[in-house]
């Protein structure tokens, strides 16, 4: 062999050994501190009013049923965001006018009854633009108008109540208004609204405002000069701000903290061409939620949920359709979503977390965290947490880039949540998504005393974790024993796990469907099975085990997508 040939072979040895180093993984300890916080009430999205409802509407109904199944069935979405342009519906006569692209858009085209029948709860008017009669000349809501602003869009609440038999749950003032509507204005806005609003018999639609583009000053002094004003505050139903270049910070925090508000995102999204499997774009999403959930944050509400396809601008949809013949795509972000709605059910307890090597983890100008972390406590009693790496060799994208770390990191974390320190072992099951990965089972790890730690979280990954469902009872007299039925909810199969104690005699477990059918049962022959859905079906069931001819626990079984 040449020594050129040699000295090649050799450097390139020492290149590898470089990057090795370069990648080394990087331990962080995720610290949980006690103390519950706000009670997260679902993710939402809105669905644009104009350009695409022609192609939503030529759908079939079996095919609509795909997407809206996708969001608000398998992904559990909450909320639908309805786009509402004043400049078209307040008239300077004073009369008022239900949009053509809202009637049209959202209404005659199916999307709000297909959203309400496949899951969705919530309906949030965003009203959006200035009528040019009302602007003071400077791009400004005038003063003089202020009371006629808010009076037409109560009406126009009322209308679309009356005339289309469609319920308005809560209702924003302006969407991002910042440079639109005055600091000084926000009081008597808010108050004037909620009048509006009560004269009209619609006492029970909540005010979301501001909904600033980002968490910032702005956002700050909006917040003083409501909160200021005793009857604003109490007028307010939630603030709000939208999750872009600067999510919900500290600042933000203080100010909300025990004050009893809820804390709306009602954007989030980006911008630009979206290629499949855009692992950036979803850890993007990811980092914010969990950003988000950190900082009293209750509703999440992404952008566009599905829309038609546009090269250009793809970063804002979750799924992207084409008609003639119907084929759809689901991008990234989606998954990601997706990953963290079974994570944190409607109704979870969200608590604190700091990061040894960022502290907040936050995600704001000038700072994008490499692993932000989020925990919270479910209904069902089982612990979620979230892990979201976003760093990568490289950020083409604009929105991406800025602040981004690299080169990539592969973090190994430690989760301490402090009030689990006496809570002996405790199983989770572990997910992850990246690139092209879908929420794909990575097994169960068991967590002790409330610390539990999960390697090689890579380059834009999405790790999850959560604890097996705490609702197994268990009905016999003798108690020293555990049975555990994990995961759940769970996809394809399920472990039955009992402890040694358990001798097996003639054991089955039956399970139940809501109406008390018995729709399977199962013989039991060793302390653990791992059990197939089979022809178990989405939803809600119950179960019994019985051992040796009587019952020693029962409790809930949930199959999902």
């Amino acid at each position: 062999m040449g020594i050129i040939k040699l000295l090649q072979l050799v450097l390139l040895a020492i290149a590898c050994l470089y990057t090795a180093i370069v990648i080394a993984q990087t331990s962080v300890t995720i610290t949980v501190p006690n103390g519950a916080r706000q009670t997260f009430q679902g993710f939402g999205t809105s669905q644009v009013d104009f350009a695409y409802t022609n192609a939503y509407q030529q759908l079939q109904q079996n095919q609509r049923d795909v997407l809206t199944k996708l969001v608000w069935g398998d992904a559990h979405f909450k909320i639908l965001r309805l786009w509402f342009d004043t400049k078209i519906s307040f008239l300077s006569s004073g009369q008022l006018v239900v949009p053509s692209n809202f009637s049209a858009g959202y209404i005659n085209s199916g999307i709000i009854t297909d959203a309400l029948q496949a899951g969705a709860s919530t309906l949030l008017l965003a009203p959006h633009g200035l009528p040019v009669y009302m602007d003071d000349g400077n791009g400004q809501l005038s003063d003089a108008y202020v009371t006629a602003y808010t009076t037409q869009l109560a009406s126009a609440i009322k209308k679309i109540k009356d005339d289309y038999n469609i319920i308005i749950n809560a209702s924003g003032v302006m969407n991002e208004p910042n440079n639109t509507i005055k600091k000084s204005q926000w009081a008597s806005i808010i108050k004037n609204f909620r009048t509006a609003l009560d004269s009209r018999g619609l006492q029970n639609v909540k005010i979301i405002a501001p909904e600033n583009a980002n968490c910032d000053g702005g956002a700050y002094q909006t917040f003083d000069s409501i909160k200021n004003d005793v009857t604003a505050w109490n007028s307010l139903g939630a603030f709000s701000t939208h999750s872009y270049n600067m999510a919900a910070d500290d600042n933000m925090v203080n100010r909300i903290k025990g004050t009893g508000k809820e804390y709306w995102i009602t954007e989030a999204s980006a911008n630009g061409s979206e290629i499949s499997g855009d692992a950036k774009a979803a850890a993007s999403l990811a980092s914010r939620v969990l950003n988000d959930f950190n900082h009293y944050v209750t509703h999440w509400i992404w952008f566009i949920g599905y829309a038609t396809a546009d090269p250009k601008d793809d970063q804002t949809r979750l799924i992207r359709y084409w008609n003639n013949p119907f084929k759809y795509e689901i991008l990234q972000p989606y998954y990601y979503i997706k990953q963290l709605s079974q994570t944190f059910d409607v109704g979870s307890v969200l608590r604190d977390a700091t990061s040894s090597l960022e502290g907040d983890m936050l995600w704001t100008y000038g700072s994008r965290p490499q692993l932000t972390a989020s925990c919270g406590k479910n209904p069902d009693g089982s612990w979620g947490i979230g892990l979201s790496n976003y760093t990568a060799n490289d950020f083409t994208n604009s929105f991406y880039a800025m602040w981004a770390h690299t080169p990539a990191e592969t973090f190994n974390a430690t989760i301490k949540i402090n009030e689990l320190a006496s809570s002996g072992n405790i199983v989770m099951n572990i997910y992850r998504s990246n690139s092209n990965i879908n929420i794909q089972s990575m097994g169960t790890i068991v967590m002790n005393n409330g610390v539990v730690t999960v390697n090689n979280i890579s380059s834009l990954d999405l790790i999850t974790l959560r604890s097996v469902s705490t609702t197994t009872n268990l009905v016999s007299e003798d108690k020293n024993y555990s049975i555990l039925v994990y995961p759940n909810p769970f996809i394809i199969n399920f472990t039955l796990k009992f402890s040694s104690e358990i001798v097996i005699k003639n054991t089955k477990m039956k399970i139940y469907d809501v109406s008390g059918r018995e729709v399977k049962t199962i013989s039991i022959a060793s302390n653990e099975t791992i059990i197939n859905r089979d022809e178990l079906q989405n939803g809600i069931y119950f179960y019994s085990i019985i051992n040796n001819n009587k019952k020693i626990a029962n409790g809930k079984l949930v199959v999902q997508d």
